[in-house]
């Protein structure tokens, strides 16, 4: 079975402007890593593994605590089985006007 290895997640730009993202990831409907505040040009170590079979569906959220705001998603990266053995990975997250890169790996 492939595991999912999440390294790190590097913030160019937030969703939320003039402050933090309250970032979250989901790994095929379970909450994985976070919540953890980031900022524009910062990074943060995940260092989560997870255990899939043919693919794995990754989602970025942006933690919101208002009442009638929903957290935001940021974006989706699916990952096969097939990339294991080939080294560390990038995806991107670019939803509403953010900019985050998940470094990962598939072994």
């Amino acid at each position: 079975m492939p595991k999912l290895k999440l390294k790190s997640l590097y913030c160019e730009t937030t969703e939320d402007s003039g402050g933090p993202d309250e970032a979250y990831l989901i790994v095929n409907g379970q909450q994985v890593w976070g919540t953890q505040s980031i900022n524009d040009r910062e990074g943060r170590p995940v260092d989560k593994e997870v255990d899939f079979s043919t693919s794995a569906e990754i989602k970025l959220y942006d933690e919101d605590t208002g009442i009638f705001d929903k957290d935001d998603h940021l974006g989706t990266v699916t990952v096969g089985s097939d990339l294991a053995g080939k080294g560390e990975q990038q995806g991107k997250f670019t939803g509403d006007g953010a900019n985050y890169t998940l470094y990962y790996e598939v072994v």
